[in-house]
């Protein structure tokens, strides 16, 4: 995706937001198929990703396996429609990352690194409008769409150089050449299981970064941007 697609897909998801949340607003107060009162549910969430960069002009990198962790609150408007904002700790990054897009292609450093294995540490906070069918069930498919503000505590590459008989692996920081925050898009698609007291959920998702990952100020360098797939659980009342 280009960065003009990105920026594009930026403006429609926070104007589906605004105005998903405007007609969640207006709607009736009482779940009256399940017996639910509509207001504020708190809970946990975790779960594992496939996590990758992108990039216009390289192919993607190698996944990485990323743990995803923390809290979300849920204001459901009615029983069909809900806004959804998480906090969460989780990972980015990219085994198997091309050196020269980050190095510069006149960096002898560069030159001398045959791959690298990107970590990012990060803290999220996504904001999703979901949506379900009006079934009684306890169990209730949903999907969800939204986006994300992802602050990047820290970067560190495992870089394998080259010798003349071997691959030596050498741990660098990274920081200076990645951005201190993104924005990304998300899309989910799970199952709600509603008990008595508790609310359990299990949701594939996936998530596409909308701006650049990585600082490319040395000239000829590829810009990437932040991506993942994976699998998230939660419970919350």
């Amino acid at each position: 995706m280009t960065r003009n697609g990105r920026r594009a897909w930026g403006l429609a998801l926070a104007w589906l937001l605004v105005t998903g949340a405007a007609a969640g607003a207006q709607s009736p107060p009482r779940d009256s198929l399940v017996g639910v009162r509509a207001g504020v549910s708190l809970g946990l969430r975790a779960g594992t990703a496939v996590a990758k960069l992108v990039s216009d002009q390289e192919s993607s990198t190698q996944g990485r396996i990323a743990p995803t962790g923390g809290i979300y609150v849920e204001a459901r408007f009615s029983r069909l429609m809900s806004l959804v904002l998480d906090v969460l700790y989780t990972e980015y990054g990219g085994n198997g990352v091309n050196p020269l897009p980050l190095y510069g292609r006149d960096s002898l450093g560069g030159h001398k690194i045959e791959r690298m294995n990107l970590q990012t540490r990060a803290i999220e906070v996504p904001l999703q409008f979901k949506l379900r069918p009006s079934l009684s069930s306890p169990i209730v498919p949903y999907v969800s769409f939204g986006a994300s503000r992802t602050w990047f505590l820290g970067t560190t590459s495992d870089n394998f150089l080259r010798s003349d008989s071997s691959v030596v692996e050498v741990g660098v920081k990274m920081d200076r050449v990645v951005h201190r925050y993104d924005f990304a898009g998300l899309g989910a698609v799970g199952i709600e299981v509603r008990g008595t007291h508790l609310r359990w959920s299990v949701e594939v998702f996936s998530r596409f970064g909308l701006t650049d990952f990585n600082r490319p100020q040395l000239a000829g360098t590829t810009v990437y941007s932040a991506s993942a797939t994976g699998v998230k659980v939660g419970f919350g009342r």
